[in-house]
Formats: structure tokens, C-alpha cells, sequence
């Protein structure tokens, strides 16, 4: 808001101020006039350019949320081809934040990190030589069906829930689990990450950073407990 200053008149002298700390000045009735205009039109400029910073932080957040993936949990699966101590499958239940756009499956991206590197994973519709790995789908909540009918799995809804499957590790033979059972293999087996090097052990973690098609992008943080001894799934 605007800082004004009182003009006291007298005959023989006028009003000495002091502004911030600054030698103190001594000024005539239309210095002062010339000093509120000023100050004025400086906080008005200020107000202004505050509210089109606040407008502009707001339109961000809500570009990024009208573009989000909602990732509501993630489990870990224990399979035969990794062995009854590593988690040999990753699944995520997810939807889209509330508001959001429609989201294409086959346009994410995923970036797998962990101990043993960094794997580039993709839908398995689109996968190709240039990914690490593919991840797969299946329908859980999808009542107009574009997560199942549909050429491009898409998420319409935020009643939509689909589940987001990555072969880790060995690969699943075709009839061997709910993992391997979530990708289509018809005439091309499916891309594991960590090849060769196994599934995720007792205790390992990782991290997925999820990309949209517009780029915008969440990561959620992978964390096997310490013991998987007696279970066949367990939440990360």
C-alpha cells in the first residue's frame, strides 16, 4: 500500500524526515507532494507485479497437476525366476490426480534407477532396441474401456485404475505369474531391466521417475524390506 507522509507548515521552517536508515533530508511542501506521487505509483508497480508472481506460481501448479500421474501404491512380487529372496516384479496401481488430462500409457516414460545403473523403460506397445526395458498394464477400474479397448491405453477418469507392471530380473516364463500373465508376448518375449543381475533383494531400493507425454514428471521411491521370508508380495 502506499506510504504517505504528513506536511507540518510553519512560517520559518519545514519538516526534516528520515527515510531508512539514510541521512535525514530536509524537504519543502512540494518535494513532499513529488515524494508521494512517487512512492505511489512504486507501490502500486510493487502490488502489481506480486500479484501477477502469485498468479503465475498458480498457473504453473496448475498446468503440472492438470498433466499428473497419481501412483496410489506400489507392491513388489516375489517370483520363481528370482528366487524366494528378491522381489522379481514391480506393480503400481495408479490413476490421474483429480482434474487432470487424459493420460496416454504408450507416451510415459519411465527412468529406472538403482545400485546396478539406470534403465529407460517404455510401454511394451511402443518398446524398441533404443529402451532399457518395457513395462506392461492391466485394466482394474475402466468403464469406458479405454484402458482395454483402445489402440493407445489411455487413463480418462480419476475413478480409472490401472496397474503398471515391470519385469525385473530374470524373466517370467509366459504362463509363470501375474507378471509375466500382464504383458503381451505374442511372437516377442518381454524386455526385462536388470538382466542377468536379478531381482531386488532384501533391503535394496530404488527409484522411478514417471514422465507424461507433456513432461511432466513424479518419482516414487522403491524400498524392499528387510526380510521377504514367508510372503509372496509386499508393499514398497
Amino acid at each position: 500500500m502506499a506510504r504517505r507522509r504528513t506536511v507540518l507548515r510553519t512560517a520559518l521552517a519545514a519538516t526534516t524526515l528520515g527515510i531508512a536508515g539514510c541521512n535525514a533530508l530536509t524537504l519543502g511542501r512540494e518535494d513532499d507532494e513529488d515524494v508521494v506521487e512517487e512512492e505511489t505509483d512504486t507501490d502500486d508497480e510493487t502490488e502489481s507485479d506480486e500479484n501477477e508472481d502469485h498468479e503465475s506460481v498458480g498457473e504453473q501448479r496448475g498446468e503440472r497437476v492438470m498433466k499428473q500421474l497419481q501412483v496410489l501404491q506400489a507392491r513388489g512380487v516375489k517370483t520363481a525366476a528370482d528366487g524366494a529372496r528378491e522381489v522379481g516384479g514391480v506393480m503400481l496401481i495408479a490413476t490421474k490426480a483429480p482434474g487432470a488430462e487424459d493420460i496416454d500409457l504408450t507416451g510415459m516414460t519411465f527412468q529406472w534407477v538403482d545400485d546396478t545403473g539406470a534403465y529407460d523403460v517404455v510401454h511394451e506397445a511402443v518398446y524398441d532396441e533404443r529402451a532399457d526395458g518395457a513395462f506392461a498394464h492391466e485394466a482394474l477400474t475402466d468403464e469406458d474401456d479405454s484402458l482395454s479397448g483402445e489402440a493407445t491405453p489411455t487413463i480418462t477418469s480419476s475413478d480409472d485404475r490401472v496397474m503398471i507392471v515391470i519385469d525385473i530380473g530374470a524373466a517370467e516364463p509366459a504362463d509363470g505369474n501375474q507378471i509375466a500373465g500382464a504383458y503381451d508376448t505374442s511372437g516377442r518375449a518381454p524386455a526385462t531391466i536388470r538382466e542377468g543381475k536379478g531381482g531386488l533383494a532384501e533391503g535394496e531400493t530404488a527409484s522411478i521417475r514417471i514422465t507424461t507425454a507433456s513432461g511432466t514428471a513424479s518419482t516414487v521411491q522403491l524400498v524392499v524390506p528387510e526380510s521377504l521370508s514367508g510372503t509372496t508380495a509386499v508393499r514398497l
